[in-house]
């Protein structure tokens, strides 16, 4: 922890003040939560504090993000360590949290087109090649389009397919069944082995229960063309 804790002072020092000064931040809060978005750089003695707004935080997260990644990445590779040396990864079973970060459908019909991430995330949970991914988005914009028009379609294809890469550590990413590290590098895009599609197979019964249950969960209760 002390390293990371030197290392982030690094960055933060250097970005901050980009002087010899060596100043920390502090971000004030209040019982745990965060009292508001402002930080005060703490300085030695006889050195004015400099209050860092909103926009400057942002940069420092910018800043710092891509040491979060590389820790993060280390971090995870123990995990995939196998006796001997080797590295294999296990397949997770299916989940779904329909159309993660966005509607399933409009006020009146809240589940209208759920079905249709669902399908859609059958897919990003076994992951694959490229190709397989982009009829996975096209089968997705279709789906939508039926439901709610070319509208609604587009702007859903839009953000799977650029927020959707197998290269974001996001629990909806191409191929989330599978650890993000393959062999203690990012998975990717990458054909399924046989021994991979064995286990696909094998949880394959389990996922359409999970399916049939989410269907019944939330009904889609229409199936009106709505926004055309």
């Amino acid at each position: 922890m002390e390293y990371i804790r030197n290392a982030l002072s690094f960055f933060l020092n250097g970005y901050l003040l980009k002087s010899e000064m060596r100043c920390f931040l502090v971000v004030r809060h209040k019982k745990g939560r965060l009292k508001n978005v402002a930080a005060i750089v703490q300085c030695p003695p006889n050195t004015p504090n400099i209050k860092v707004g909103r926009n400057e935080l942002m940069r420092i997260s910018y800043a710092i993000a891509p040491f979060s990644l590389i820790l993060a990445l280390i971090c995870a590779q123990p995990s995939l360590a196998q006796p001997g040396g080797t590295l294999k990864d296990t397949l997770k079973p299916f989940t779904t949290d329909g159309c993660s970060v966005w509607i399933d459908g409009p006020p009146k019909a809240p589940y209208l087109w759920r079905h249709c991430c669902v399908a859609h995330d059958i897919a990003y949970w076994q992951g694959g090649s490229q190709q397989l991914r982009v009829q996975a988005d096209k089968d997705l914009q279709a789906c939508i389009a039926k439901l709610a028009g070319d509208g609604m379609a587009n702007y859903m294809y839009f953000f799977v397919s650029t927020g959707g890469s197998p290269l974001w550590l996001t629990p909806y990413r191409w191929g989330y069944g599978w650890s993000y590290l393959d062999a203690g590098k990012p998975r990717g895009y990458k054909l399924l082995t046989a021994e991979e599609q064995a286990q696909v197979a094998a949880l394959m019964p389990k996922a359409e229960e999970t399916i049939a249950e989410d269907a019944k969960n939330h009904p889609a209760s229409s199936t009106t063309l709505l926004f055309k």
